[in-house]
């Protein structure tokens, strides 16, 4: 699919013939999304490395750092869920749909870094990274694409990843706390 060898209806359609629709659902989405990101660079294709709005977090652009910090690239944040995520993908080449959103939230808001120091890591590490899905999706989760910034907390995250990865408070400190609670502490002078 990433390089163009598959199209992105005949693999929805081989799918289809063989899983129930209703059971493959979400990867029917993906596709989706996939097909729209495209369209949209296709159309814009300036928007894949630049803000193609303002950040709606209260922050200037300069306000956020240039590079990625070590211990992300690395897999050492101390963040055990986000750790975990992070050395599947220097391990395999691949994250999930909800664990890219995960870091990418992670890495812009939890640790203030621009959105394209991630899009360019992430595409130097993913087997099926494509740049429009990658980078505006990125961009969609800081919010320079989107009404508002994209975040999660540790109930979220063991809600759909619990079984896979350490979601004890403990370890995952700055995860812990409600969603009002996150918002008040990474986006202090957010106008809504």
């Amino acid at each position: 699919i990433r390089h163009g060898l598959l199209n992105l209806e005949d693999v929805r359609q081989q799918a289809i013939r063989q899983v129930h629709p209703k059971k493959i659902e979400k990867f029917i989405q993906e596709l989706a999304w996939r097909s729209f990101w495209q369209r949209i660079y296709n159309q814009h294709p300036e928007w894949i490395w630049e803000d193609v709005e303002e950040y709606k977090t209260g922050f200037t652009p300069d306000q956020y750092a240039d590079e990625l910090p070590e211990d992300i690239q690395r897999g050492e944040t101390g963040t055990a869920c986000i750790d975990h995520f992070i050395r599947d993908l220097l391990d395999t080449g691949y994250m999930h749909n909800h664990t890219r959103m995960y870091v990418a939230a992670y890495v812009v808001h939890f640790r203030q870094v621009k959105w394209q120091a991630g899009a360019k890591w992430f595409l130097q590490h993913l087997i099926d990274g494509d740049p429009a899905s990658n980078n505006l999706s990125w961009q969609w989760v800081a919010s320079t694409f989107a009404n508002k910034p994209y975040i999660f907390n540790l109930e979220n995250v063991d809600k759909y990843c619990g079984k896979q990865v350490d979601c004890t408070p403990a370890n995952n400190r700055v995860l812990d706390a409600s969603y009002p609670e996150l918002e008040a502490r990474l986006f202090p002078m957010r106008v809504s």
